[in-house]
């Protein structure tokens, strides 16, 4: 009988039983037992022993983990380019993935995109100010968009839409081409001294006035939100340019994409609770525990297809509780030592 070993161990889930196939082979928490079961591989001709965990006594009842090690292995490598919390703002890694992600995408011919993302490393504590938030909003007013400090923390989201976008032009754009940044966020934007002289940055309101479809080879639309603005910066956009739509800050869909089931998702990085989702282009989308010690874990492949918003926050959910209880606040430690 092999050793019994930790029932949810966040090192490795494959739990390795050596035991025949239906013999019980260690006890985890809670009571459960863990039974051994061997199924071919996926070549067809040896077989793996993998362990499932049952509640004693209460068949069908009990979470079941029948990952093994080359199928956590392929799992955790999904995620390999999943940016560092939060030094990939800093570092170029968030940057590079962005970029990578577009042009993969474009690549292939791809002209309708959607990606999604925190623009601003904690996003969710904008409001109140860390300092995550304000190292960021320094970064962004010094080198990167050489304007005002104190315009920029004000308005903090809105630049740091501006200078991602940015980041795409740079990236995607052929020397003969150009592209325009719209926003509907009201901050007056002239400022900026980094804009290069083949894109242009302007309010959605001041880009319909100019009537009829953009000249531009690409139009990116940061936070477009409603979908009417959805469908205007659509039929904005002349035929044959690629469009972007990047960081909604909520869509009327209340779910992960946009209204336009048309475009791409090529880079989402959505958080939900105790986790996150995740797609780069053309990989699947990834359900991903975010652990106690503010690592992650891909927990399932979702699939090529949007996975659905609830759902796939309650599989993160309800592993995370499982394994951690009440253990697992990003908040708790330090009182918000981990932002």
């Amino acid at each position: 009988m092999a050793d019994a070993q930790p029932f949810y161990s966040h090192q490795n889930l494959a739990f390795q039983a050596q035991g025949s196939p239906g013999s019980f082979c260690g006890v985890a928490g809670g009571g459960k037992a863990l039974m051994c079961s061997t199924t071919a591989n996926r070549l067809g001709s040896a077989t793996s022993t993998r362990c499932r965990a049952r509640v004693a006594g209460k068949a069908g009842e009990g979470a079941s983990v029948e990952r093994s090690e080359e199928g956590q292995a392929d799992l955790q490598r999904l995620v390999a380019d999943f940016p560092k919390l939060y030094d990939a703002w800093f570092d170029g890694q968030l940057k590079r993935l962005l970029t990578e992600s577009v042009m993969r995408a474009q690549d292939q011919g791809i002209r309708g995109m959607e990606v999604s993302f925190p623009a601003v490393p904690n996003l969710d504590e904008i409001d109140f100010g860390t300092a995550t938030n304000q190292k960021f909003a320094e970064m962004l007013a010094g080198d990167e968009l050489m304007t005002g400090y104190r315009k920029v923390r004000k308005y903090l989201l809105a630049y740091a839409n501006v200078f991602w976008a940015l980041q795409v032009t740079q990236t995607a754009l052929k020397p003969e081409e150009t592209a325009i940044i719209l926003s509907t966020d009201g901050v007056d934007k002239s400022d900026l001294t980094t804009v290069p002289p083949n894109v242009r940055v302007m309010s959605l309101t001041a880009a319909a006035k100019l009537g009829g479809p953009l000249s531009e080879d690409m139009v990116i639309m940061v936070d477009p939100r409603s979908t009417e603005t959805w469908k205007q910066v659509d039929k904005l956009t002349k035929p044959g340019a690629r469009v972007i739509f990047m960081n909604s800050s909520f869509n009327e869909t209340y779910g992960l994409t946009g209204p336009l089931k048309e475009l791409e998702p090529v880079l989402f990085m959505r958080r939900i609770s105790k986790g996150w989702i995740f797609r780069s282009y053309p990989s699947t989308w990834v359900a991903i525990l975010e652990l106690p010690d503010g690592s992650i874990e891909a927990l399932k492949d979702m699939g090529t297809q949007t996975p659905v918003l609830g759902k796939t926050a309650a599989i993160v959910r309800d592993e995370s509780f499982k394994r951690f209880g009440i253990f697992n606040d990003r908040y708790a430690k330090g009182f918000g030592a981990r932002l």
